[in-house]
């Protein structure tokens, strides 16, 4: 079943809803338009795993949605639910860790994403600060799934950046050999 997330959207209960759909066994397929409710979709995949006790995980593709006449790019996340034991084989020593900054192109992250396929690696971590950053990966994640199968575990981390203790988005991209 669609749900469609709104940047004013509390991903809370967004979660709250995922959780109740994955209690009921239905499909969730969140699907966002613009920075905010992407952030929004991705943040409330992370935090339903707490309500389930699961390791939550996502699909992302890109869509086009009409809206005022007007053709605007939506991201459509497919989350799934998994049983943490099932993925231990993803440990932090196999995992390329990248930072993700704002900046307005995708692509580098995407030649970043296929790269770390072809060199072997089990995963690659996007860690990433602001929703447009989210946003970001997120467009570069989904095309590269355009190439490869790749699933998407999000959580959250905290970090120093010198002057306080931050919380930023980490994106684990595992690749579906």
């Amino acid at each position: 079943m669609l749900m469609r997330v709104s940047s004013g959207g509390d991903p809370n209960k967004i979660a709250g809803a995922i959780a109740g759909r994955f209690r009921n066994s239905e499909d969730c397929i969140l699907s966002a338009i613009a920075a905010d409710a992407v952030n929004n979709a991705v943040k409330a995949v992370a935090i339903s795993s707490f309500h389930l006790e699961r390791t939550m995980w996502f699909r992302v593709n890109l869509a086009s949605v009409e809206i005022s006449g007007r053709i605007k790019p939506a991201a459509q996340l497919r989350a799934f639910a998994v049983d943490p034991e099932r993925l231990s084989f993803v440990s932090a020593e196999n995992v390329q860790e990248c930072r993700v900054t704002n900046t307005p192109e995708t692509r580098p992250i995407t030649d970043l994403i296929l790269a770390c396929y072809q060199e072997n690696h089990l995963a690659i971590d996007l860690a990433c600060v602001g929703a447009g950053v989210v946003y970001r990966a997120v467009k570069a994640i989904a095309r590269a799934s355009k190439r490869l199968k790749i699933r998407v575990i999000p959580r959250f981390e905290d970090f120093e950046d010198g002057v306080a203790t931050k919380t930023r988005m980490i994106l684990r991209i595992c690749y579906i050999r």
